[in-house]
């Protein structure tokens, strides 16, 4: 169980830190090619919304104002990255087809969502900033890789990525989406020092027996145990929220769930909680 291309998710901003050392030490763990990529506005698009009568000087400096930042953003997002994969002594320059860690560059020019998920399908995790640190891009990207990329996502938590080795904690319903998280988060499982499966439901009012989970997480040579989650009374994500860290857990794995609205999918409360407020990695899939 592994994983061999590992996207990272940057914005140029400071979350571009925590996202690029969290790919890198997946990169260094499990050998594989770790791809920075950001996706650069046109800048043109900065003046779709204008008003009528705006004048050609106009438009031209509000151009210019949208590819100088987002060229700045670009260029302070490359060198983190750079800096970083030499720091922890992957090579930048290595063939990716060569097994082995690396890491690559790759910046567009382009509408941000559809190039996340045409680069996120060919990843194995795709690995992204918390919502509070990411700042206002990160909404719309982790959207995009949970619904358009069959991809799971690895949410990099606010300090040191510590997600390898440590405690796991898996939030299990027996569900679609808590089936393709613990599957798709196996690699990291399987390197857990310790993996414990809690039975929770939305409406925080029963507990989905893991019993069976255990039983399959065994079969992959995972050792589990069983945890009971107190009666919430619907507040799922504070819970386990509290209970990771009341455990010194590492590691959340757990659904993204979704409803449609007007042929769009919107992110369930639990997850979205969890989004916002997880200090801890997280790996969700859709």
């Amino acid at each position: 169980m592994t994983w061999a291309s590992i996207l990272a998710l940057l914005h140029g901003n400071e979350a571009d830190d925590i996202v690029t050392d969290a790919a890198l030490t997946l990169g260094r763990t499990f050998g594989a090619c770790v791809n920075g990529l950001i996706v650069r506005p046109d800048p043109r698009d900065a003046v779709r919304l204008a008003v009528d009568g705006m004048s050609p000087p106009m438009i031209e400096s509000v151009i210019d104002a949208a590819r100088g930042e987002s060229e700045r953003r670009t260029a302070r997002a490359r060198q983190s990255f750079e800096t970083r994969s030499r720091a922890q002594g992957i090579d930048t320059a290595v063939d990716k087809t060569v097994p082995g860690a690396c890491a690559r560059w790759h910046e567009e020019v382009a509408l941000a969502t559809d190039r996340i998920a045409y680069h996120g399908r060919l990843a194995d995790v795709v690995v992204i900033a918390p919502p509070a640190a990411g700042g206002d891009e990160t909404d719309g990207a982790i959207e995009a890789v949970l619904f358009e990329t069959a991809r799971p996502l690895l949410l990099a938590g606010t300090g040191d990525f510590n997600a390898i080795g440590g405690t796991a904690l898996v939030a299990w319903n027996g569900s679609r989406e808590s089936v393709r998280a613990v599957t798709d988060a196996l690699p990291l499982l399987s390197r857990a020092g310790r993996v414990l499966a809690i039975g929770v439901d939305e409406s925080g009012k029963r507990h989905p027996p893991t019993d069976a989970l255990c039983d399959y997480l065994a079969r992959h040579s995972v050792a589990s145990e069983h945890l009971i989650l107190p009666d919430g009374r619907g507040a799922v994500a504070p819970l386990l929220l509290e209970k990771a860290s009341e455990l010194g857990a590492d590691l959340l794995v757990m659904g993204a769930y979704g409803h449609s609205r007007l042929r769009e999918l919107v992110l369930g409360g639990v997850t979205r909680q969890v989004l916002a407020e997880a200090t801890i990695p997280v790996v969700m899939a859709h």
